[in-house]
């Protein structure tokens, strides 16, 4: 690993995963969508790691699209939803969308991400 360690991420909503990820995690996992208890939540980790002696700014966030969950529509307002909080990662779970093969995730990962990565970028 590049920081000479494993990085540990947290992932989860409840009050004393975000204040592990921010008093001692390289990153949190948020799952959920991006709106204001999201803005909040990311808000608490960043704090707790601050009354922790940490810089806020080194911590990761990897949002997770669940692409059978959420509207193919959205999908970019979710994607923005979570650049405009400050994520720093984004995963797309292919799971529950019916296809059968490796090679079908893999064209739907690589058309969404096609899709997708303007978004990510603004």
């Amino acid at each position: 690993p590049p920081r000479g360690r494993i990085p540990v991420w947290f992932g989860g909503n409840a009050e004393p995963v975000l204040r592990r990820a921010g008093e001692l995690g390289d990153g949190w996992l948020p799952l959920r969508a991006p709106d204001e208890k999201a803005r909040a939540m990311v808000g608490r980790v960043r704090s707790y790691a601050l009354q922790a002696g940490r810089d806020p700014a080194e911590l990761g966030f990897e949002a997770r699209l669940e692409l059978s969950r959420v509207p193919e529509a959205k999908w970019p307002d979710f994607v923005a939803g979570w650049r405009d909080l400050g994520a720093t990662h984004l995963s797309l779970n292919t799971m529950g969308l019916g296809l059968a093969t490796a090679d079908e995730h893999a064209r739907l990962l690589r058309s969404t991400l096609e899709e997708l990565a303007p978004v990510a970028r603004e």
